[in-house]
């Protein structure tokens, strides 16, 4: 019985819920961020964001390229989006 494989729980192939990336008010962060679900960016990011979807918030500031199919942009952004869909919100 000490070497006993441990049964399944039958909750291993439920998908799995994806959390945001999010990058606070107060962070700052320099580099490369790569995604397969939503990015959000509410504070200060240099570098370059590859990911399903970006979303920079009231106070989130980019410097740099953003790459996703779905990009959403109340803040500011100094560099190039490349997306299927932009949305400027104020």
């Amino acid at each position: 019985m000490i070497f006993r494989k441990p049964r399944p729980t039958g909750n291993d192939n439920l998908p799995v819920e994806r959390s945001p990336t999010i990058i606070a008010r107060d962070t700052s962060l320099e580099g490369v961020i790569e995604s397969d679900g939503a990015v959000e960016i509410q504070g200060h990011f240099r570098g370059t964001v590859h990911a399903r979807s970006c979303h920079v918030g009231d106070s989130g500031f980019v410097e740099g390229t953003i790459v996703a199919d779905d990009v959403g942009v109340r803040g500011r952004v100094m560099g190039p989006i490349r997306s299927v869909q932009v949305h400027l919100m104020r």
